[in-house]
């Protein structure tokens, strides 16, 4: 299996892995990260379906992150094929307005 992947956008952080399923392939699934190292989710979310092979890519995109991963694809007789899938960054928080008198 690959080793977890990590990735950061602006105060975001996005851990990815491969958590195993059957046999030698898996599921890719997520934990975002404040800068402070706290989970923004409340458990891991799945990025992708099952069957995943062994490599995966994490980057920075303006929108949040891109995460790269190859699989088997029924469409194509199962040959692998490369995917990219995009996770957005969560909004910034409302700001806060001074009580007025």
């Amino acid at each position: 299996m690959a080793a977890p992947v990590a990735g950061a956008a602006k105060s975001e952080y996005l851990v990815a892995w491969i958590a195993p399923r059957h046999e030698a392939l898996g599921r890719i699934q997520g934990l975002r990260l404040r800068a402070d190292g706290t989970a923004i989710d409340q458990q891991p979310f799945d990025l992708s379906p099952d069957s995943v092979a062994a490599d995966i890519a994490l980057i920075a995109v303006p929108e949040g992150f891109a995460i790269a991963y190859s699989r088997s694809d029924a469409a194509n007789s199962g040959m692998l094929r490369a995917f990219i899938r995009t996770i957005d960054r969560l909004p910034p928080p409302p700001r806060r307005h001074a009580a007025g008198r």
